[in-house]
């Protein structure tokens, strides 16, 4: 996207400017470069609204529907998406050349290569041109973005914290950033682009003078060219993961990395209980344990700091309470073993009643076979 507006800017901008400091334009310096000119800046302005499009529609379903949004999101489908989209736009712009070859046999030696009115086209190429550059962007780009604002605002009016989940909440937090930043530029697009369709769609239904026109166009074109000024800061803040945590979030000191990092942990080793069979209610004894143990250990931290010296552990409640914390470990330990073997136990009788009960099932029915026989 940064490509695109930097070659729309280079290509616009630098004939403007070279336009006011020479009374020169280079686009009407030959047919072909009136071509070439058009048929890049069009292919740049449609591209960069499209792909636009597509990274707004990535983050509807990044939040809408998280599982298909893990399974369509990817480098390689977005390098495709883009691809095809090129490809597509290069083909579409190309009926700039026959066009404006037209055009410049018509006026003969009062050529005068356009800006961005299309004067000189018929209905058709006009219509082609304005829908693809403008009107269904702008039209998918509503529809895509109203849903997904809101969404987030309903995500964050409703937020809550989530308890030993740091993790989870900053990734939350960077992913509804990254949307905020998406959904800006889609309405700075509309802000840019809707003056300029409106314009050119009145044409069809009223009439300026050429001084009015001259002023309309000026401030349309104006218009994309901020458009494609002021996106490229937000570009940069996207891509750069570094540069989006300096400047909307303030760095985690090294107590909140440890916070996280032992959030995460509690998470995996939740996980490897449940898969090797442990119950919800076992898991959540442990996590209670570990939680009274974490809280011990701060309690006696900070009553070795009132009194004596910690790096010693002269302190004598310090030393009672490391003394007391495993303890009070072993005897949570030691009751709730005998609880995990009650279970175990109930299931073992269950299972043997179960079989005994097939026993009885098979040598009565055999009975009853050899009765009949």
């Amino acid at each position: 996207m940064t490509l695109t507006d930097m070659t729309v800017l280079l290509t616009s901008a630098l004939r403007w400017v070279v336009d006011a400091l020479s009374d020169v334009d280079i686009a009407d310096l030959s047919t072909g470069g009136c071509m070439f000119y058009h048929h890049v800046t069009h292919v740049m302005r449609g591209l960069s609204a499209w792909v636009l499009l597509l990274v707004t529609f990535e983050r509807a379903l990044a939040i809408h529907l998280l599982p298909l949004g893990l399974k369509t999101i990817g480098k390689k489908h977005l390098r495709l998406s883009v691809l095809g989209i090129s490809l597509a736009l290069l083909v579409a712009n190309s009926h700039w050349y026959w066009n404006i070859k037209q055009l410049a046999d018509l006026r003969g030696s009062h050529f005068a290569c356009p800006v961005f009115n299309f004067s000189g086209m018929n209905d058709g190429w006009w219509w082609f041109n304005l829908s693809l550059t403008d009107l269904l962007p702008l039209l998918l780009l509503l529809i895509a973005a109203c849903p997904l604002t809101a969404k987030l605002s309903l995500t964050i009016a409703h937020r809550t914290p989530v308890i030993h989940s740091s993790f989870r909440n900053n990734f939350s937090n960077f992913e509804s950033q990254v949307t905020t930043l998406s959904l800006a530029l889609s309405y700075f697009y509309f802000l840019t682009v809707l003056p300029f369709t409106i314009v050119y769609l009145g044409r069809h239904f009223w009439v300026l003078s050429d001084q009015h026109q001259d002023l309309v166009d000026s401030i349309c074109v104006l218009l994309v060219l901020i458009f494609s000024s002021c996106k490229l800061p937000l570009y940069i803040c996207i891509v750069n993961k570094s540069l989006l945590r300096t400047a909307l979030q303030r760095k985690p000191s090294e107590r909140r990395k440890k916070t996280v990092k032992a959030a995460v942990n509690i998470e995996d080793s939740e996980d490897q209980m449940t898969s090797k069979g442990f119950s919800q209610g076992s898991i959540k004894s442990r996590r209670k344990r570990g939680l009274a143990k974490d809280a011990k250990r701060k309690e006696c931290e900070a009553d070795s700091d009132l009194g004596g010296s910690v790096s010693n552990g002269t302190h004598p409640h310090h030393e009672a309470c490391l003394e007391e914390a495993p303890q009070s470990e072993e005897k949570e330990d030691s009751d709730a073993e005998p609880a995990e073997k009650k279970k175990e136990d109930e299931k073992e009788e269950e299972v043997d009643k179960g079989d005994d009960e097939t026993t009885r099932w098979s040598i009565e029915s055999t009975f009853t076979l050899g009765s009949c026989y």
